[in-house]
This record gives C-alpha cells, sequence and structure tokens, in this order.
C-alpha cells in the first residue's frame, strides 16, 4: 500500500488489476495494497483483453496493475478499435512489473496510454511486491529499509564488499518469519 501511496495513489482512486492471482504473488500484492487504501478495486486478472478494455470504461479506471508485454498487446487492441486511451479513458498510473522493460517501452506506454509509469521490484520469498519501487522521480528504486537488510558481498568468501565493488545482492527480510532467505 504504501509503494502506491508514495506514486500519488489515493482512496478515490479505481484500481484495475490485469496480473494473475496464482501463484504470482503480485497480482494478490497490490490486490491488497489498492484495498489497504481503501480504493475500488477490480480484480479482473490477465487476459481476455476486450473484457479488460470494457472494466475500463465502465469503471473508470485511473490505475492498472499489468505486465508490460501485455500494456504492448493491448495498445494494440485499443488501436484497431479505434480507442483513444488518453480521450475515452481516465487512467493516470500504470504499474509495470513481473518482466523486464525498457525505457523505450516506458516512454511508449506513458505517450499512449497518457499515464506515469512506475516499476516495481518483488519476489514471492520476500513478500511478494513491493520490495523495492520507484517514487515518482523515476530515477531509480528505493528499497524498504525497515522491511529489508540490503549487502552486496563476495559470491567466494560471502563477505560485504566496497562501495562500488561489484559483488552479489543480498536480501534479508526483517519481518516476515518461516522463510529464512
Amino acid at each position: 500500500a504504501r509503494c502506491m501511496y508514495m506514486t500519488g495513489v489515493r482512496e478515490s482512486d479505481v484500481f484495475q488489476n490485469m496480473t494473475g492471482y496464482g501463484l504470482f504473488t503480485g497480482g494478490l500484492g497490490f490486490h491488497h495494497g489498492a484495498e489497504r487504501l481503501g480504493m475500488l478495486t477490480i480484480p479482473v486478472g490477465a487476459g481476455n483483453t476486450r473484457r479488460q478494455i470494457q472494466l475500463m470504461k465502465d469503471f473508470a479506471s485511473t490505475i492498472l496493475h499489468i505486465i508490460p508485454s501485455y500494456a504492448l498487446h493491448l495498445m494494440d487492441v485499443l488501436s484497431e478499435q479505434c480507442i483513444d486511451p488518453r480521450r475515452d479513458l481516465q487512467l493516470r498510473i500504470a504499474y509495470l512489473g513481473a518482466e523486464p522493460y525498457s525505457e523505450e517501452v516506458r516512454r511508449r506506454v506513458e505517450e499512449f496510454y497518457g499515464v506515469k509509469v512506475f516499476n516495481s521490484y518483488g519476489l514471492s520469498e520476500m513478500n511478494g511486491p513491493g520490495v523495492a519501487f520507484e517514487c515518482p522521480e523515476q530515477s531509480g528504486m528505493h528499497i524498504w529499509e525497515d522491511a529489508y537488510l540490503v549487502e552486496v558481498v563476495d559470491p567466494l568468501t560471502l563477505e560485504p564488499v566496497a562501495d562500488g565493488t561489484v559483488g552479489e545482492l543480498v536480501l534479508t527480510t526483517l519481518n516476515r518469519e518461516a522463510m529464512p532467505l
């Protein structure tokens, strides 16, 4: 919830979750965050593009959680249907994650949909989404230091390395039980 709040989402927003609810923890994590902020939450899940579009219209969705490759596919379908998101939809923020994407993809999504795109980093073993998140500056990810200890270590000695030295990233959760990573 605080990742979303940091990007400007508020209770008056309408959150449409276009990711899966199965073993992919991002769907549930974002869903619970949106509910915690008091947003109307549309748990549509992945796929069924025409239905996604209709729900965006019917509920005036303002926030999307979407996988980058699906955001590009949705662009094609919206164009085929002569729907201009800037004119015909109410979108303002899109959270992209679960697969890598380039700054070019971010730019294309932002320009086509008229939204601000935020990157999310997470992994199931560490509570799912929100381990690190972008703020409105969009110049890097913020890790929640009250929830995770971040270290870079030498992969052979497992000792911490000096700042600027290449090493292996080690994340330790500070508040999760029964997942000793």
